[in-house]
């Protein structure tokens, strides 16, 4: 996807090629419009970036998300995606007790 800077007007005739998945376009042609800059339902961040990303090129993602460079986008820190961090977490606590008992 694009990303503009929508600041300013002098800026809105910039385009700039995203290198990350997290940018998007806007279905809402209104908000490409010269004066749409001051249009409050032309959110930059809701009009550019995918859900969870925010600033300039969309590079940032938003508190609670965290950048998946499998997905390219910016997804939620629910429990779900910390499933596999416990399991893991689990796997290094299991061998380490096991090396102590073996030292022992």
């Amino acid at each position: 996807g694009y990303w503009m800077d929508r600041s300013n007007i002098n800026y809105a005739d910039h385009a700039y090629k995203c290198s990350r998945g997290t940018c998007t376009g806007s279905q809402n042609s209104s908000c490409w419009t010269v004066g749409s800059i001051e249009n409050n339902t032309c959110n930059n961040d809701k009009l550019l970036c995918k859900k969870g990303a925010h600033g300039p090129l969309c590079g940032s993602c938003q508190s609670g998300y965290t950048y998946s460079s499998d997905e390219l986008v910016c997804i939620s820190c629910s429990s779900e995606s910390m499933i596999g961090a416990i399991v893991l977490l689990a796997i290094g606590l299991f061998f380490l007790i096991l090396a102590f008992l073996h030292w022992k």
